[in-house]
């Protein structure tokens, strides 16, 4: 549990170890830094953050799939597909988000079908290219391609589990 690992840092700190946290993913996107960050600050613990190639990166070049393309997509938006299940309601605004150029979507495997929902509801052409890429990086990574209204079934028949990381938009194609 993430209280649990923020309680181990500060504990081992404390006691004058060196504590690396490695963190599988990003480091800061989409992660949960910010309450290890708050952690480390409220204890007056010295840090540093060494960052890595994101997965959206990761994902993108390793597939073959440009984030942007200045034909197609002059802009790129990361957006989690699974939200805060505190949060009493959504603050993603899929209207907006539906007149990105590329949208990757994090964490959105178990959400695709409602996340394709909302995008079509909200105006993304139904036809809009989707890759899915699962295990990016790995040997074992798959790359699922489709459109809006068919990749839910096809990352099914597929069987993708997280981590994956979703490209929509006209670079896929």
């Amino acid at each position: 549990e993430q209280e649990a690992i923020c309680y181990l840092l500060a504990e081992k700190a404390r006691e004058g170890k060196k504590v690396i946290r490695l963190k599988n993913g990003d480091t800061a996107i989409f992660s949960r830094i910010s309450q290890e960050l708050d952690t480390l600050v409220k204890n007056r613990i010295e840090f540093e953050i060494v960052p890595g190639v994101t997965a959206a990166s990761t994902a993108s070049a390793l597939s073959g799939i440009p984030l942007t393309d200045r034909r197609y997509a002059s802009s790129c938006v990361f957006v989690t597909g699974h939200e805060d299940p505190k949060k009493k309601e959504s603050i993603l605004d899929w209207s907006s988000l539906s007149k990105s150029g590329t949208i990757v979507l994090y964490m959105a495997v178990a959400n695709l079908k409602r996340i394709v929902k909302a995008l079509i509801e909200n105006g993304k052409d139904k036809d809009t290219p989707v890759a899915v890429i699962g295990n990016a990086g790995l040997l074992s990574q798959k790359v699922i391609r489709g459109t809006l209204k068919s990749i839910t079934g096809r990352a099914k028949a597929k069987k993708i589990r997280p981590p994956a990381i979703i490209i929509i938009g006209q670079t896929v194609d």
